[in-house]
């Protein structure tokens, strides 16, 4: 995923721009971005099931480490996969 190497991100629908913002910005809504028709980086699409799932999970993130941290801290543990 390239999403965290950017600085924004701009996702654009029937040739207009329809949003725009850091990685963070946009791929936290990730209804509203798959409706577009595109998609969010793996890791947020796992974060985003795994709080419908019921996992208090603050935040989305877009690599895989800070996920693992979150996920982590969600469970109850201090662990840093950094």
């Amino acid at each position: 995923d390239l999403a965290k190497y950017a600085d924004r991100v701009m996702v654009l629908s029937d040739g207009r721009l329809e949003m725009s913002g850091t990685p963070k910005e946009v791929f936290s809504q990730v209804e509203r971005v798959r409706r577009l028709g595109a998609d969010v980086p793996e890791v947020t699409g796992i974060m985003y099931d795994l709080r419908n799932g019921g996992m208090a999970l603050s935040g989305f993130e877009t690599d895989a480490e800070a996920a693992a941290d979150a996920i982590a801290t969600a469970c109850g543990r201090e662990v840093s996969v950094r």
